[in-house]
């Protein structure tokens, strides 16, 4: 009997961490969308999440005409959501500010998006924007705000620390985007005002906004939207 030596090739399937691009869903008053609001410190509206794999909700508000501050709180068909840290800009000078709140795994179709502010003098705006892809623990990270007066051309920005699959999103007292990066306008109401954008995720992200004036002061505030960790399967060699 000759002796051979039996070389075997096992491909064993393994499980690799991946992570799918957050992608907007939908939100905010652009190309007819109507989920965006302003009112008094108590407002609310019904609005839509359209359906989705890993939502992620997120409240944008702005707020003016404020006496200090104001605590917000924000629900979604009565479900608290979450304040995202970092993202409560307030311009003392001009008395007006933003803040983000988020919630993964949202209920979806037509719901109320609801509104409580704890200045009753003020005036406040909120937009309800929706993507996919996000992490269902906590979809939010590297919040960050500024403030004060823009640089005399009407221009101001944000920068926010992101990682690529991931989105980046700012809320801001002002209305007129200048599009000096690849941002996309979401949301516009001159009233308030109040205007969202956001922007494909990458090691930094510059949101950069014009108000249309000059040396006019603004609040704003962003965050990044973090991408779900998927599991796809990698083949791996094991020889015998």
């Amino acid at each position: 009997m000759r002796c051979s030596f039996l070389l075997a090739i096992l491909l064993v399937l393994t499980a690799s961490p991946s992570w799918a691009a957050v992608a907007f869903v939908n939100g905010g008053n652009q190309g007819g969308a109507t989920n965006s609001m302003v009112g008094d410190n108590v407002v609310s509206a019904t609005m839509v999440v359209n359906t989705g794999t890993n939502l992620c909700a997120v409240a944008l508000v702005a707020y003016s005409s404020v006496v200090a501050q104001p605590t917000i709180t924000m629900t979604w068909d009565g479900v608290s959501m979450p304040a995202i840290t970092g993202t409560d800009a307030f311009d003392v000078t001009s008395l007006r500010g933003t803040q983000a709140f988020q919630l993964p795994n949202p209920a979806t179709g037509s719901k109320t998006l609801a509104l409580s502010g704890s200045d009753a003098g003020g005036s406040y705006g909120a937009a309800l924007m929706v993507y996919s892809g996000a992490d269902q623990t906590n979809c939010s990270s590297n919040g960050t705000k500024a403030n004060g007066v823009d640089d005399g051309a009407g221009n101001f920005s944000l920068t926010v620390t992101s990682v690529a699959g991931d989105m980046t999103t700012t809320v801001t007292t002002t209305t007129f985007d200048s599009q000096t990066t690849n941002k996309t306008l979401r949301t516009y109401r001159g009233a308030l005002p109040l205007g969202t954008d956001d922007a494909a995720g990458a090691a930094t992200v510059t949101h950069t906004w014009n108000d249309g004036s000059i040396n006019r002061r603004y609040a704003i505030g962003g965050f990044s939207i973090k991408a779900a960790v998927a599991s796809s399967p990698r083949h791996r060699a094991i020889q015998q």
